[in-house]
């Protein structure tokens, strides 16, 4: 469940990894269901490199739109945490991940998910650029998107993700009723990466998506060669199912 939590929050709200590990239960905001959007994190900190807390790279605080999908993982670890370790252990205050080594996660658990998953190796960091360059390839104004991921300007998020921008003008996918754009990602047929996520999207459903969104995955072709951005059609058996 952790693993899981971990992976999703990079991937699902483009989190620096320190960012992650600065997480505390107070940070997320639940909304009052899933189906509401004001669902977020709050990013103030960053524990660089799982060492102490500091400010955020900005040195700014920002708000960042929460997925059903990381929501429900999130509250999954919640009572996990609750349960085994008590109360205390998901007071405002506490870290949603205080015992996560960062060396650790990259030799073990993330290298063997990339291995089960047959995709080679690839870097946590993937997962925020899959998160920036998806949402602006579907024509997510860039401008939202460099807010997201708490870019000190506008010109910082151009120089890594102009090129994903279309050459001509695509309307967003529209957003269904209580979703964010960070769930377009799950409707894109990204993978969330582990088996404690509930599926929302299928390699058969999404074959079968005719909407907007499908055209757009089903056209999307990764990108440059050499860029750091998983290739949203990896059908890896194993990826395909942990959706």
């Amino acid at each position: 469940v952790e693993l899981g939590a971990i992976v999703l929050v990079l991937l699902d709200a483009g989190l620096r990894l320190g960012e992650c590990l600065a997480l505390r239960w107070g940070s997320i905001r639940w909304g009052e269901g899933p189906d509401d959007p004001r669902r977020a994190i709050v990013v103030d900190r960053t524990r660089s490199r799982g060492g102490e807390l500091e400010e955020t790279k900005s040195g700014r605080e920002r708000v960042v739109a929460l997925s059903r999908r990381l929501r429900e993982s999130l509250a999954a670890l919640f009572e996990q945490r609750k349960e085994t370790d008590g109360v205390a252990a998901v007071k405002g205050d506490a870290l949603l991940f205080p015992r996560v080594d960062p060396s650790n996660l990259r030799a073990g658990p993330w290298r063997d998910l990339c291995n089960a998953a047959e995709i080679g190796h690839r870097a946590l960091k993937d997962l925020r650029d899959t998160y920036a360059s998806n949402l602006v390839s579907s024509g997510v104004p860039l401008a939202y998107v460099s807010k997201q991921l708490g870019h000190a300007d506008l010109a910082t998020t151009a120089r890594h993700y102009a090129r994903w921008c279309a050459d001509e003008y695509r309307e967003p996918p529209r957003l269904q009723p209580g979703e964010v754009p960070a769930d377009l990602l799950a409707r894109l047929g990204i993978p969330a990466g582990l088996p404690t996520v509930v599926p929302t999207a299928t390699p058969e459903s999404v074959e079968e998506d005719t909407s907007e969104v499908g055209e757009i995955a089903s056209s999307f072709d990764g990108g440059p060669s050499g860029n750091r951005t998983l290739d949203p059609r990896i059908k890896s058996p194993v990826l395909c199912q942990l959706s």
